[in-house]
């Protein structure tokens, strides 16, 4: 898998990674800037450093066409969703890390992704 051939489909759940992932790192540095607590940043980090660094691992996978990208692109995003679902208010805050896993798992990107079996990685999740 050559990094400069990526098909569009890769590339707009790539796109949309990214965006997850800024979305991470904005939450991360706001409560860690903004915080009122003396250790603003220790906080922030306990918090919120796995999900960033999650999501920062799957954006770079995405882009350079790498089956962990996609592994933890799925696991990664399936966490935050369910944790914005069951923490923030309104529910459909956790809309773009869904569409994000909805994107991964169609069938164009799963066999870019795992290009040796020939149902485009559905029996590895079964």
């Amino acid at each position: 898998m050559n990094e400069a051939h990526l098909p569009w489909c890769a590339v707009v759940a790539a796109s949309a990674q990214t965006l997850v992932a800024f979305t991470c790192l904005s939450v991360w540095g706001a409560f860690a800037c903004w915080g009122v607590f003396p250790n603003s940043l220790i906080l922030s980090s306990i918090m919120f450093g796995p999900f960033l660094i999650v999501s920062i691992i799957s954006t770079l996978g995405l882009w350079r066409g790498k089956t962990y990208g996609w592994f933890t692109g799925v696991f990664g995003d399936g966490v935050i969703s369910l944790v914005l679902f069951f923490v923030a208010h309104p529910w459909y805050i956790s809309a773009l890390p869904a569409a994000v896993i909805a994107l991964l798992l169609i069938s164009k990107v799963r066999k870019f992704f795992f290009p040796t079996y020939p149902d485009g990685g559905l029996s590895i999740i079964r």
